[in-house]
Parts: C-alpha cells; structure tokens; sequence
C-alpha cells in the first residue's frame, strides 16, 4: 500500500533515489545485530590484530607479558616464536633470587600470564611472585607505587585490581594464597568508595561509619574497583552462583572443584561485597561512556573481565554489552590491524585483543572442563585419575590422600618440595575433614612446631593454624617467639583464624620485637579468659 501511493505521484528516479536509501538503511540495521566473539567481523579483527602482534615491540617486560598473553587467549600456539620471546623475558625476571619492581603492575601480569601455559615447571616462580605481591600490600590492605612516585601513602584502585587478578588466578591454580591478603583488600575497598558508588584514583580511607569523597573517579576505576571486589568475594569463597555447571560426572556424585576453594574461607560477611557491587553497579548505569581519554582500552579490558565476573556470579547482563564494547573497538581498529593510544600501540592491541576474545570468561570456563586427569596444567583433577575414590559422594585422589596421610605420619622423612604440596591439600579440604587429618597427629605437630627444622616448623604450624582448634593456641602462641618471621606470621594468622579476629591485635607483617611481645601478651589474655586454667611454655 504505502509503496503504490509512492510510485503514483513520485518520478522513477526518485523512487530509485529513496529505494536505494532504504536498502542502506536496512544493511545499517543488520550491521547493528548483535556480535559475540564468533561474531566474522570479530574474528577478522583479531586475526589481524594478532598478526601484527606477532611482530610488535615493547620496551616494557610487563608489556611482553600482556602481549604473549593476548597471543595465547586469542588461541595462538605456546611455541610460536612471539610468545617463546615473550615467556623469556618474563622468566629472565621472574626466576631471579630477588625482586625490584617499579611497579606491581609487572609481576601481577608475569603471573597470569604464566599460568595461562598451564605448566607446573613454572609454579615455583608464580609461587615467588604470589609471595612478593602478598608481601608488597600496604598496612591498610591494597597496592601502590613505591616510595618516590608521589604517592607512598595511598593505595592504587587499579594496581589493586590487577594484583587481585593474579592472586586470583593463583588460588585457582591450587597455589597457595593467603586469605588475610585477600580480606584486607576488600575493606579497603569498602573504605575507599566515593559516596556516590563509584572508585576514584587514590583511594582516601574512610575513618568512620561512612564513605569519604575520592578523587579522580572514573568509569574505568569504578571498573576496576568492582572488578577487585568480585575477584576478592570470590576467592573468599562468597561469589553467589545462580547455576549448577555440568560436571560431566554421573548422577549422584559431585565434583570436587580443586581449582577453587571449596567452602567459605573467612569470618568476612557477603553483605561486604554486595554493599559494594550495589553502589558501584548503579553508578555504572548512569555513567557509563566510551569516551574515555587515554585509557579507553585499558578500560576495554576491564569492562569485558567486570561483565564475566558479574555474569559468573549470577547477574543477568544488562543489555548487550559485548555488542557495545566490540562495536566501539571495531570502529577505532587501525588498518595495520593494531589499536593506538597512550600506552602505545602493542600495549593497546594486546588490551583490545584481550576484551574481544573474552579473556575472563575464557579463563572461567576454562577451569571448568576436563581434559585427561588435568584441570588446570597438571593441577585439579590428579594426573591418576584411574586411581581415584568417593568419598562422602565426592570424587577425591587415593593417590594424594594417602601422600597427605603419610606426611602428616613423619612430617621430618617427607622428601623435598613435599612440604608445601601437602599444605595446599589441606587447604583444599573442608575445615571438619582438615581437622580430622590434623588431629591423628597433633601431638607430632606440636613437637615439630618447636623443633630445630625450620621447614619442620613451618609445615606444622601452617597444619596446626589450618585445623583451628583451642587446644593448639598455647602452641601457636608459643610459635610467636620463633626466629623465622615466616613461621611468626604464620603462627599469627592461624591465632587469627581461630579467634575469628581477621586483624587480631595489630601485629604487622613488618613487625618488630615491641610489636611481638605486646601481641603475645594480649594473645594469652584473650586465651585466659576463655581458659582460665590454660598454661603456656613462655
């Protein structure tokens, strides 16, 4: 109908003329479909981005890390010669005895980014780099710049946010992580958010009940505050999921999901982080823009990694946000297949490469399915996996229950590099089932906890402070005095978690000789209160 009237008073070649306006139109609206990584205008543009990452420089190690990360998630070989370049410039670093990094951004990268080859023999530098970024948190809980760079005292939003990635990542991998770490963070990201729900730059510490006005707050810094927050709740154990994912396992077993904590890990409420999440999620609706200067892609990269988490913990999206995000990538690509911006061009591309494959969400799904024995490089599922057994409806490892039960036995006849590998297995189990492993040979312990092997020391006390129980805290609080500051904070943090106090009597990681004996004093208060009759060896 309304085509014959306008062919009864309208010229052919205006017809033709508005026809052919419409057949625009109509391509303009199938180009506005929505995309997925799938999507062929996607992947052309990360082929070719790929393509001239393969011959990029970057003057920056941390830089050759992100760039041989986004070659490996966008499904390029380990052994092709740009990722080989960059894996030996990162390890040049990453195996040295000793660190000094300008910045934490580095190291946090070097970790994801190793883990990504899923290989053991690369565990004992992200196990080096987990330490240091552990012991580069500032007092009150997140990371910064070092001492010179204009802000020694504050904390960074978004070097905490990549720092919390790697920790992590690492958790995932069953390396060892410790939860205070994690939990300090999040206050601070409780104490640090604007008023309004979003993040600024430098975060100012709220003092009192309520928040306190940042500086410089951004949509990528709410980003990446939020970004920080999930990562945290979920290493925490308190990422609320929606939906059970199908373990490939018959009916009535359940998987053991050793690339995770598999219960809640600390004394932290969930109202915390979903206080957080609320404020900064609301923000985000209101101001959320592409128009970012400089740091758009920086922000590509956390905006697809925030969606991921969002979604993995149960939020529906709101609207399609990938069609967003990879519309305005594809728009900006340069002809050379790269991105350019304020990082420089193989930083940017490697940002830009990292959003449109879906970096985040690829590591979540990939921790989740089965190869042959293997979750995650070796680690997860036991690489014996003929000889596993159920117990309690789950599927455990005979192979690393009885090499648990026979340390645990004559922790002083265990072989070398034993040590840490039976600890991460006690912090897989359930608390109850750690306890049961831990009180067969309690008394062993205690004896080993004050012996002359300082390895013997740690192990025993690290399972002694796993298992939480009241009789061990005259042992712990014993340990205390011990020489090795290691076995100190380790005999202090199982105090804490016994007690259920996350920042039990202020002793610091740095702590001096004022600072220990003032927290063994107060730690055998507190214990004399609850036993009056308890007795202590110092």
């Amino acid at each position: 109908m309304f085509l014959s009237r306008q062919r009864s008073g309208v010229p052919a070649s205006l017809f033709l003329v508005v026809m052919g306006g419409l057949v625009l139109l109509c391509g303009s609206v199938r180009s506005s479909y929505g995309l997925t990584r799938e999507s062929p205008e996607v992947k052309k543009a990360v082929a070719e981005a790929t393509e001239y990452l393969k011959s990029a420089k970057t003057t920056r190690v941390g830089g050759e890390a992100l760039l041989g990360l986004a070659l490996l998630k966008a499904g390029v070989a380990k052994d092709d010669p740009r990722v080989v370049q960059a894996l030996k410039a990162v390890r040049q670093q990453s195996s040295r005895s000793t660190y000094e990094f300008g910045e934490l951004y580095t190291p946090a990268v070097f970790v994801t980014f190793l883990l990504e080859f899923r290989d053991p023999q690369y565990d004992p530098d992200v196990k080096k780099l987990v330490r240091y970024l552990e012991s580069s948190a500032r007092p009150y809980g997140a990371w910064g710049y070092p001492k010179g760079h204009g802000h020694d005292e504050t904390s960074d939003t978004s070097m905490t946010q990549y720092v919390m990635l790697a920790l992590w990542e690492a958790d995932r991998s069953n390396i060892s992580v410790s939860p205070r770490v994690i939990e300090n963070a999040a206050v601070w990201l409780s104490k640090t958010q604007d008023p309004s729900g979003g993040f600024g730059y430098q975060g100012k510490i709220a003092t009192g009940a309520g928040l306190v006005k940042q500086s410089a707050v951004s949509v990528s810094l709410t980003t990446a505050g939020l970004c920080a927050t999930y990562l945290a709740e979920d290493t925490l154990g308190l990422l609320r999921k929606n939906k059970k994912e199908d373990d490939g396992l018959p009916p009535g077993l359940s998987r053991v999901d050793t690339s995770k904590k598999s219960s809640k890990k600390t004394s932290l409420s969930p109202t915390l982080f979903h206080g957080i999440e609320g404020r900064s999620n609301a923000w985000l609706e209101k101001n959320l823009t592409f128009s970012i200067t400089y740091y758009q892609y920086y922000f590509a990269y956390i905006y697809e990694r925030y969606w991921s988490l969002r979604e993995y913990g149960g939020d529906r999206a709101n609207g399609d946000w990938y069609t967003w995000l990879a519309r305005n990538l594809l728009d900006k690509q340069g002809k050379d297949g790269s991105w350019t911006g304020h990082h420089g061009p193989a930083i940017e591309t490697s940002f830009c490469v990292l959003a449109l494959v879906r970096a985040m969400d690829n590591t979540l799904k990939q921790d989740r399915t089965y190869g042959t024995g293997n979750l995650v490089g070796g680690r997860g599922l036991p690489k014996d996996s003929d000889l596993v057994k159920i117990r309690d409806g789950k599927v455990v490892s005979e192979g690393e229950a009885t090499a648990l039960d026979i340390l645990l036995k004559d922790v002083t006849k265990s072989k070398d590099g034993e040590y840490e590998k039976a600890i991460g297995q006690l912090d897989n189990l359930p608390p109850d089932e750690a306890k049961v492993y831990v009180s067969k040979q309690a008394a062993r312990l205690r004896e080993l906890a004050g012996g002359t092997s300082a390895d013997d020391r740690l192990v025993a006390v690290k399972a002694l402070a796993r298992a939480g129980t009241l009789d061990d805290v005259p042992t712990l609080i014993y340990v205390l005095t011990d020489p090795e500051s290691e076995i100190v904070l380790a005999a202090r943090d199982g105090l804490r978690r016994i007690s259920r106090k996350i920042h039990g009597f202020e002793m610091p990681d740095d702590f001096e000789e004022r600072d220990r004996q003032q927290a063994i004093n107060r730690w055998k208060a507190w214990f004399l209160a609850i036993r009056p009759d308890a007795e202590f060896e110092n």
